[in-house]
């Protein structure tokens, strides 16, 4: 199985926390809130991992997910401009192999 984490938004309605951070970097009793999402779908047997980013966001959390190795996942990425969701969803269509019958979407992004 394979899930794709939307992670791009402004975080607009987190500002100011978000003026300098990406929400999904914004730290939650220590780790960043990624870090829970990303041990959330570990836990539950999913090992690949899409990480759906804006073009502003993606080097954060690229320098702080890498490769997924930490999580005992394999984490890929797909960087777009800020166009919306659905967009986002698009681009990274490319993505998703024949291999994996059912995708699961989680979202860290509410709508911004």
């Amino acid at each position: 199985m394979k899930a794709f984490v939307l992670a791009g938004g402004a975080g607009t309605r987190l500002s100011p926390l978000t003026s300098y951070v990406p929400k999904g970097m914004i730290p939650i009793a220590g780790k960043p809130f990624i870090d829970y999402v990303i041990n959330y779908l570990a836990g539950h047997g999913i090992r690949n991992i899409i990480m759906l980013l804006s073009d502003e966001d993606s080097e954060v959390y690229r320098n702080h997910l890498d490769d997924g190795s930490k999580y005992g996942v394999n984490i890929g990425y797909s960087i777009s401009p800020r166009t919306g969701t659905a967009n986002a969803l698009k681009e990274a269509s490319g993505t998703s192999t024949q291999r994996s019958s059912s995708t699961t979407a989680m979202s860290s992004q509410a709508s911004t």
